[in-house]
């Protein structure tokens, strides 16, 4: 019975650990999303202030791409406000799991003590038993000695 536990004990850290990985890697590929995206923003936007002339057209595209930075800023901060959040969540998760597994833990452990304590007591009940048996036959043999003596 303690096999099976530490089998799915097993089963559940395997699980543990491939969700950890699983998150660890949604993360990882968020990051290299969002810093693609932002390089690829940034590579045009530089791009684009090169080719900018002096004219009232060019002081005009120069608003307009200052209005885009802001908006990719405001969104590079949100994706980093979002990032942090879900590292945050992320970690009360792998919080959660290892109470769950230290709670688990402690279950089996006082499963097989109590496991314990039970075939303890079932020996010490085979014990009395075969003594109380041994007492019978002692009882017996004893009346039949005393009836055969009157």
């Amino acid at each position: 019975m303690a096999i099976e536990h530490e089998e799915e004990k097993k089963q559940i850290f395997k699980k543990h650990q491939l969700s950890i990985q699983e998150l660890n890697k949604q993360k990882e590929d968020e990051i290299v999303k969002i810093t693609e995206f932002t390089q690829s923003r940034l590579a045009e936007l530089e791009k684009r202030q090169r080719n900018i002339t002096t004219t009232n057209t060019t002081d005009r595209f120069n608003n307009d791409d200052a209005k885009k930075v802001d908006i990719l800023e405001k969104r590079l901060s949100e994706l980093e406000n979002s990032l942090r959040e879900s590292r945050f969540e992320c970690n009360k998760l792998n919080e959660k799991i290892m109470n769950v597994q230290q709670r688990f833990a402690d279950s089996i452990s006082e499963k097989d003590k109590v496991m314990k304590e039970r075939n303890d007591m079932e020996k010490k009940i085979k014990s009395m038993d075969a003594e109380l048996k041994e007492v019978l036959a002692k009882n017996m043999e004893l009346v039949t000695n005393m009836s055969n003596y009157k």
